[in-house]
């Protein structure tokens, strides 16, 4: 695959980016200033976000895969890449004001942060490695949520109500913490 950088936002851009088949993308500013549009990653193409930050004001799509190692990540729409990873600390905010689907093929998330109003809705199996935070958020759809990791949170300002199954890994440890609840 051909190693590239995307340089993020000049001011007053919007864009639109679209991985192809071969390429490993790498961000290599913040693109948080002026937001992208939406990420299309198509299968075999790789998007790297390092340690950059990341403000997606649509979807990310694709049958390609992103990586985050220690990078937060806001995004608006829908979370549809084919794969994710996350081998660092990234956090990733869903602050959308409809309702997201996240029907990546088991996402392996470190942070999750539902902001107020948001509404997640999840297609499949996640994974959350580090804390999940609800401030306000809501989450649908009956699937499992896999937790690992030792000494993290479940919390935030409001309980979460999780439809599916609450998975604790092996040697995991979570406080449970604002209301949160298994249904």
């Amino acid at each position: 695959a051909t190693a590239e950088t995307y340089p993020g936002e000049t001011a007053g851009n919007n864009d639109q980016v679209i991985i192809n088949s071969g390429k490993n993308i790498t961000l290599d500013v913040d693109a948080t200033t002026n937001s992208i549009t939406s990420i299309s990653v198509v299968s075999g193409g790789n998007f790297i976000t390092s340690t950059h930050n990341l403000a997606i004001n649509g979807s990310l799509t694709g049958a390609g895969s992103m990586t985050s190692v220690s990078s937060l990540i806001s995004i608006s729409g829908d979370f549809a890449i084919h794969a994710f990873a996350t081998s660092g600390t990234s956090t990733v905010t869903f602050n959308g004001s409809s309702t997201q689907t996240i029907s990546t093929v088991t996402p392996t998330f470190y942070n999750v942060v539902l902001s107020p109003s948001s509404a997640i809705a999840l297609t499949g199996s996640i994974s959350v490695n580090g804390n999940w935070t609800n401030n306000g958020g809501t989450v649908s759809g009956a699937n499992d949520i896999t937790f690992g990791g030792v000494a993290k949170t479940i919390g935030g300002t409001s309980g979460t109500a999780f439809p599916g199954n609450i998975l604790i890994g092996g040697g995991a440890t979570y406080t449970l913490m604002n209301g949160n609840t298994y249904s």
